[in-house]
C-alpha cells in the first residue's frame, strides 16, 4: 500500500489560477504573439471567423484542461510544501522542463512541426505554470 501525504487543496485558489492562466493565454496568443502564432500555424483570419461558432466549446475544453493542471499543481505544491513564490517557481520549472518541454519535443522532432509553434507553446506553458503555482502556493488554505 502506498501512503501519500495528505494534501488540502484550496479549490478557490485552483479556480483563480485557472482563470488567470486562461487570461494569460488570450493575451499570449493575441496581442503578444498572435500574428506570429497564426503565421506559424498557417491560420488565417478567415479560419478564425469560420471557427467562431465552435470557440465556446474550444474554450470550455481548454478551461477544463487548465483546471486539471491547476489542481495537480496544487497537489504537488502540497506534497513538497511549496508555500512561497520562490518555491513555486522552482516547482514550476521542474514540472515545465520534465513534463511540458519533453512531451512537446516529439512532434517537433518526429513530425517536423513548426519550431516557432513549439517555442510559443512551451514559453506560454512556463509562464502559466509559474503564475498558477505562485497563486496556489501563497493563497491561504
Amino acid at each position: 500500500m502506498i501512503n501519500l501525504p495528505e494534501v488540502v487543496v484550496n479549490n478557490v485558489a485552483v479556480l483563480v489560477a485557472a482563470v488567470v492562466s486562461m487570461i494569460l493565454g488570450a493575451i499570449w496568443h493575441g496581442p503578444l504573439f498572435g500574428k506570429t502564432w497564426m503565421k506559424a500555424a498557417g491560420v488565417t483570419k478567415a479560419d478564425i471567423e469560420k471557427d467562431k461558432k465552435e470557440m465556446p466549446m474550444m474554450y470550455a475544453i481548454t478551461f477544463v484542461g487548465t483546471l486539471v493542471t491547476a489542481y495537480v499543481l496544487a497537489v504537488f505544491i502540497g506534497w513538497v510544501g511549496a508555500n512561497t513564490i520562490a518555491l513555486a517557481v522552482i516547482l514550476s520549472f521542474l514540472v515545465w522542463l520534465g513534463f511540458v518541454v519533453t512531451s512537446s519535443l516529439g512532434p517537433v522532432v518526429w513530425e517536423k512541426r513548426n519550431q516557432q509553434l513549439f517555442l510559443i507553446g512551451v514559453s506560454y506553458s512556463f509562464v502559466s505554470l509559474i503564475i498558477m503555482s505562485s497563486i496556489i502556493a501563497v493563497w491561504p488554505a
